[in-house]
């Protein structure tokens, strides 16, 4: 596949590449240097963020191009930016938007009332003690089910609670940031630090029995985690978290009736639910109280005065993110009311960022990785033919979903609260939340975007259950990628995301769906195995890389090889399937570059996608998260790498070129 090739004469890289560039490193002992050292030392951190990378600039750019429809008054979105923007109007506000929930919860007669209390809430988005979501079945992809899943606790991940470095680090300050709510809706210091311990108490709790990150994910692709209830029988063994949450939505709890899309709720976790209900059964009233008031005060801070933001910031971003400035009021409120009107706004952003010809030349781009993945899984000699023949099938039915919808989904009239920003987003979640929920038992449309992801967003996803690719046009976008760009880099740059997200659908939980989404095997017992020997090679490769500071040079922890596999397999099965296009592209495409540049310009192009900087809180963040640091995404794919060894001619048992590889998709 890999034939020569004609390309052109320009044998200098661009200036915009260059400028990123450190040519004193050597590519082969450190390429995240080579590529990004010179981004890494004239790039000035913004005080208010714990990470900046190329993809968070380019978020900040799409913002951009958001906050200018913003500005333009387009009807009923500009009346809600300008509603978020009035400070002076929430300050004189405080919590009384807040005084019709915090009666409902305070009269509450009866734990049964106070749940019913904070179920009705929750339809407003604000976590409770359990999240209800309509999704595609992976059991049966045609419909969409219903599915209970825990709530997620403040803290980014559950060891914070429960590892004692973690919360000796937090512990103060997160204390202090719960008790400042509550002296905020008029309890006293003494009663507020009463409080905060029962809050910390209930999470410490809870904390033990919920799932990770890792430990969710393995569940959702399990065959055997897949535990459906009609709506009747979910609320008799749950009905603290359940039945109440049911009947919040108006559903018949206490009919009975078969088990079908239109009467089911699916749970992966039942572990979750049982001993949630013990909790809640345990916890007296008026400790019980003050858990659902916290999860109010909590879900409302960074929309209500400035008392009430500036503590959240004070923990979640100068505490957890190092951030040592608070954004602009302007960048909050654009983040803010975008997340709310996604599609709405997303129609405006199309018009402005959006082209035929980008339209055109990325799907061509997805075409070409198609193309390429797909000799990849046939050159694959450790698959047997009847897993190979699957993995084909499979790669054949994948959808694809570029730059944004066809035509905007019809939306009600935005009644703006001209008294309280809180008001508005709360009636824009509710809606948001039923069109959900009422989704339960209706055919799902592959051609749909999904409902939290808009034109806008500067991401990719990969939908398991409908073996869909999603691209918008918000990462369709320089550096990534440009109607006039070489080859080398667009390939280098989006075409390696692409990819990516191509090879999500093998990762090591894609690997459990099938051509149309269906949770089932299609592997051989062989070929599992021998897959899961090669993502072992990933997972110890990854573990062993050590996270330093970037200021002081001091271990901040290692990467977590076991949960990132999932992304680190998609990176190196997406710089592989898109170099192999990109010299297969340019066997009928123009390219300015010789042979020999246009191959370093790809990598580069790769690289400088991941150039990022991050505090030493955030770097701490980052560890938790499913994707490394962008310096380790960038040193993992191309260790493993031969085409990236010959091309910078990098000699055996250097650091980028280590004798020993993980090989798995080519």
């Amino acid at each position: 596949m890999l034939a020569v090739t004609t390309a052109g004469s320009v044998d200098k890289l661009p200036v915009s590449v260059v400028n990123r560039m450190d040519s004193t490193a050597d590519p082969c002992e450190d390429f995240y240097q080579y590529a990004c050292g010179t981004w890494f030392k004239d790039t000035a951190m913004p005080a208010s963020v714990g990470k900046l990378s190329t993809l968070t600039i380019m978020g900040n750019e799409a913002n951009d191009v958001v906050k200018s429809i913003f500005d333009a008054d387009e009807p009923q979105i500009s009346a809600l930016y300008k509603s978020c923007m009035d400070t002076d109007k929430l300050d004189v506000l405080g919590a009384s938007p807040l005084d019709s929930s915090l009666r409902l919860i305070r009269n509450a007669q009866s734990k049964n009332d106070l749940l019913n209390a904070a179920a009705s809430l929750s339809k407003y988005k604000i976590p409770m003690f359990a999240t209800f979501v309509t999704a595609v079945d992976d059991k049966d992809p045609s419909v969409h089910s219903l599915f209970g899943r825990q709530v997620d606790l403040p803290l980014p991940e559950k060891n914070y609670y429960l590892d004692k470095t973690l919360w000796s680090n937090v512990e103060v300050d997160y204390s202090n940031y719960i008790s400042t709510l509550f002296q905020l809706v008029g309890q006293s210091y003494d009663q507020a630090i009463i409080a905060a311990v029962k809050v910390i108490q209930f999470e410490k709790s809870t904390a033990g029995f919920e799932f990770s990150k890792l430990e969710t994910m393995d569940a959702e692709a399990s065959s055997s985690a897949y535990f459906a209830f009609s709506l009747s029988d979910a609320s008799k063994r749950f009905p603290l978290t359940v039945g109440s949450k049911l009947s919040a939505y108006g559903y018949n709890t206490t009919a009975i009736a078969p088990i079908n899309p239109g009467n089911r709720i699916v749970f992966y976790n039942l572990h979750y639910f049982d001993k949630m209900e013990a909790l809640l059964n345990a916890t007296s009233l008026e400790t019980l109280r003050t858990i659902v008031e916290y999860k109010l005060l909590h879900a409302s801070a960074r929309s209500l005065s400035s008392d009430f933001e500036h503590a959240h910031w004070l923990f979640f971003e100068r505490k957890l993110n190092g951030a040592t400035k608070e954004q602009t009021r302007s960048s909050k409120c654009t983040k803010e009311v975008n997340a709310l009107l996604g599609d709405v706004v997303g129609a405006y952003y199309l018009k402005k960022k959006w082209s035929t010809d980008a339209s055109k030349l990325a799907n061509d781009l997805v075409d070409a990785l198609a193309k390429s993945m797909a000799y990849g899984i046939e050159k694959s000699d450790w698959l047997d033919d009847w897993t190979r023949t699957n993995a084909l099938t499979k790669l054949s039915k994948v959808a694809r979903l570029v730059g944004g919808p066809e035509s905007r989904q019809n939306i009600s009239i935005i009644a703006v609260d001209g008294e309280a920003f809180l008001s508005s987003k709360w009636k824009l979640e509710l809606d948001a939340n039923l069109a959900n929920i009422y989704l339960m038992g209706t055919a799902v449309q592959r051609s749909k975007w999904r409902a939290d992801v808009s034109p806008q967003t500067v991401n990719a996803y990969h939908t398991f259950a409908m073996n869909c690719i999603t691209i918008p046009a918000g990462i369709l976008q320089p550096p990534l990628f440009h109607p006039a760009a070489d080859p080398a880099k667009n390939f280098g740059g989006v075409g390696v995301v692409i990819g990516h997200e191509i090879t999500h659908g093998f990762d090591d939980h894609g690997r459990k769906y099938d051509a149309d989404g269906k949770r089932v095997s299609w592997w051989s017992n062989k070929t599992a195995l021998t897959f899961q020997h090669k993502a072992q090679c990933i997972v110890e490769q990854n573990g062993n890389f050590t996270v330093r500071s970037e200021t002081t040079g001091s271990k901040i922890g290692n990467v977590d090889g076991q949960l990132t596999l999932g992304e680190t397999i998609a990176d190196n099965g997406g710089v592989k399937a898109s170099f192999r296009a990109y010299k297969e592209y340019i066997k009928t495409h123009t390219s300015e570059y010789t042979n020999e540049t246009g191959e370093k310009l790809f990598f580069l192009s790769f690289a400088q996608s991941w150039c990022a900087k991050y505090t030493d809180a955030g770097l701490q963040t980052q560890l938790l998260d499913k994707h490394p640091p962008g310096r380790f995404r960038v040193v993992g794919a191309l260790q493993n790498n031969a085409d990236f060894a010959r091309v910078f001619n990098c000699r055996a048992n250097t650091f980028m070129n280590p004798a020993k590889k993980c090989t798995l998709w080519e």
